[in-house]
């Protein structure tokens, strides 16, 4: 691969929804009594008579009954709510009420996995409805009137985000006339407004503007400005200027790492724009650089600064580097030219650098590809303003991207008029010839962003074409390890919307970007060999856990939007101890069979083969040692039914042996000369 990330830096080795039904069930001493049924007069009432008056009572009691059963969670919790006293009510499998999360919280955990029938459930009733409003509207305050400068409770953020999710789907399913509505959207509108957690303040805005656009909620002119305003705290539309430029401040400090090989395209692109060295020489380790932008609207200058670094895809691993001026307050965008490592680079970074943003700052990564790390990226630094790319961008257009970046901020445009300043230049080359190269860089308010990001850490996509927008912000997650057997299962009590998915959401964003590149290799003598549904690359999403029964890793949802099939990888609960990089490499395994049985209804040896090689790669570019991925090697092969051949040694042989690095067909029969039969009936 010529472009940025290519294969450099690889590791080689050494020399179902439940049915809504209303139940008297819930605690004594919240639940009245349904009412008796009428005795029969002896000897006055026919027995079909009996018959009928004994249904009618029972329907009564079930339309009075106050206890409306809200639905049944994955960890096998029952969750209900009383009518008559406006509370919720969660009783476990050995039929005991508890308390903590708090029930609001399964309540929601409950309608995000589809229970929404209950709202409409005779059983609520209209004095019943108006109790749930009411228990919304006082729920999504909680916990505002805390002193100021305690730490919140993990209680009340966890019911403002249960009511968040909870006043919002009850709004979408009220007419506009029902005055209740209104009073849930305005009570929403208002918290999202002061909602001091950064991460529900985003979901809250998110799934709002999807209700708007889908017709179910209408705003007013206010409330449409408090939801464009919300939801610049996850897609910002301009550059943080105020923080840059205040206390007169009017100089922009960029800090630009730059592989040597990108080295002389990237500074051409500084010279190209007027910038001049001011310390060193070209092709010193550092050099700096600087140039004056103007304000034609003004005439106000910003001096734009430029440390240029050279750093290394090999080796010396001076990549770990690229986030370290994250916590230099001084900073105000960090920018990185060079290979993706197929996001290996940004991972090693991330690991290596600071923990903690100090400043704000704008993060850019031009790189081969990077949206299969966003999520990470994010989840370190969620206040950083992140560019990164969708596709191999080349360094050849620098100058146009440099152009529109730095005159956008000293006009302190915002976002998107940038994008339109770097003009109208097209790709030359490959499949994707004539777009627009800036179409391939993701614009810190981009909303593909949302389709490999997620925002709270459950292993779901913010945005999923196959299930929509994540509608639940979760809080308080359980605790995982990374301390079991590879890829053995364990049993797992938690209910699954509450453990954290990082794991998921990293292998799946890995396999959209290994088949992007695979499917691209097919427009080549000798490319893939065409046994996967075609296009089938960045139309993976990542949908979190579930529980099973079974000791499958993964399950693969369905589903066909705008003409085009698009997947959503669950992982089975009993694997969350996993490590990631063993549960990264099975999702590359198990899905490869998936599509495979998917497009051709059989599952070959050489399909077989593919999956160690997909899972090969995921190893080669996102494990840091040849212990790990020796380790991890030995686990496909056992758990696979491999021969003791599957080493990593053969699987990276097989992926050298023609230089594509992507699976193609002479890496399947390398393969298959270094191990032998892959067959023992297929697995």
């Amino acid at each position: 691969m010529s472009g940025i990330g290519g294969v450099s830096g690889r590791i080689t080795p050494p020399t179902t929804a439940p049915t809504t039904t209303t139940t008297p069930a819930a605690p004594a001493a919240t639940t009245p009594a349904a009412p008796a049924a009428p005795a029969a007069t002896a000897g006055t009432v026919s027995s079909a008579a009996a018959d009928a008056r004994a249904t009618t009572a029972a329907t009564t009691a079930r339309l009075t009954s106050p206890t409306v059963r809200v639905g049944k969670l994955e960890d096998g919790a029952t969750v209900s709510f009383n009518a008559s006293t406006g509370k919720f009510s969660v009783k476990n499998t050995a039929g005991r009420y508890v308390t903590s999360p708090p029930a609001i919280y399964r309540a929601a955990q409950a309608v995000a996995a589809g229970n929404e029938a209950w709202l409409k459930d005779a059983g609520l009733g209209a004095a019943g409805r108006e109790k749930l409003a009411r228990t919304l509207e006082a729920g999504l305050a909680a916990g505002n009137d805390a002193p100021a400068g305690l730490p919140p409770k993990q209680a009340d953020q966890q019911t403002r985000s249960a009511s968040a999710t909870l006043a919002l789907t009850m709004a979408k399913g009220l007419p506009d006339s029902d005055p209740a509505k209104g009073r849930l959207v305005a009570a929403y509108v208002a918290q999202m407004g002061k909602e001091s957690l950064k991460g529900l303040k985003a979901s809250m805005a998110l799934n709002l503007e999807d209700a708007v656009k889908s017709g179910a909620v209408r705003l007013s002119a206010a409330q449409q400005a408090d939801l464009a305003q919300a939801k610049e705290s996850t897609l910002p539309s301009k550059p943080p200027y105020d923080e840059w430029f205040k206390n007169g401040k009017t100089s922009l400090n960029v800090k630009q790492y730059i592989h040597p090989e990108f080295y002389d395209a990237m500074l051409n692109g500084y010279i190209e724009q007027g910038f001049r060295i001011t310390q060193g020489r070209r092709g010193d380790e550092k050099i700096k650089l600087e140039k004056d932008y103007t304000d034609p609207s003004t005439g106000k200058k910003t001096k734009v600064n430029v440390d240029v670094i050279k750093t290394y895809a090999e080796g010396h691993k001076p990549e770990k580097r690229l986030f370290d001026d994250m916590s230099d307050k001084n900073t105000d965008i960090e920018f990185y030219t060079g290979h993706s490592n197929l996001g290996g680079n940004v991972l090693g970074a991330l690991a290596a650098g600071p923990k903690e943003q100090d400043g704000s700052k704008w993060v850019v990564n031009w790189m081969c590809r990077g949206t299969q790390v966003l999520a990470d990226v994010y989840n370190r630094f969620p206040d950083a303003h992140y560019t990164t790319t969708t596709d191999p961008a080349y360094v050849v257009h620098s100058g146009k991207f440099l152009g529109g970046m730095f005159q956008g901020i000293a006009e302190r445009k915002g976002y998107d008029d940038m994008w339109n300043k770097m003009g109208d230049t097209k790709l030359w080359f490959g499949s994707r010839y004539g777009e627009q190269l800036k179409d391939w860089f993701t614009k810190p308010n981009d909303p593909r962003i949302l389709g490999v990001r997620d925002l709270d850490k459950d292993g779901r996509v913010d945005l999923s074409k196959l299930s929509g927008m994540d509608p639940l912000y979760n809080i308080g997650q359980k605790k995982v390890t990374e301390s079991a057997p590879r890829l053995q299962p364990q049993a797992v009590t938690a209910n699954p919307a509450d453990l954290p998915g990082d794991k998921v959401m990293r292998g799946v964003n890995f396999l959209n970007t290994i088949l992007v590149y695979h499917q691209d290799e097919a427009e080549h003598p000798g490319g893939n060999d065409r046994r996967l549904p075609a296009g089938v690359g960045d139309k993976i999403y990542a949908g979190g856990w579930y529980k099973s029964d079974g000791d499958e890793i993964v399950k693969v949802d369905e589903k066909t939007v705008g003409g085009k099939t698009v997947y959503e990888v669950k992982v089975n609960s009993k694997y969350a101890n996993q490590d990631v990089d063993s549960l990264g490499a099975a999702i590359a395994y198990e899905v490869n069979k998936h599509l495979t049985v998917k497009k051709n209804g059989d599952y070959t040896e050489n399909d077989k083969l593919r999956g160690a090689l997909l899972a090969g790669e995921y190893l080669s570019y996102m494990c840091d040692t040849y212990e790990e991925v020796s380790g991890i090697s030995r686990a496909l092969q056992q758990k696979y039914g491999f021969n003791s051949r599957l080493t990593f040694e053969n699987i990276s042989a097989a992926i050298e042996a023609d230089d594509k690095g992507y699976v193609s067909p002479d890496a399947i029969r390398e393969l298959k000369r270094r191990i032998g039969s892959a067959d023992p009936r297929i697995g």
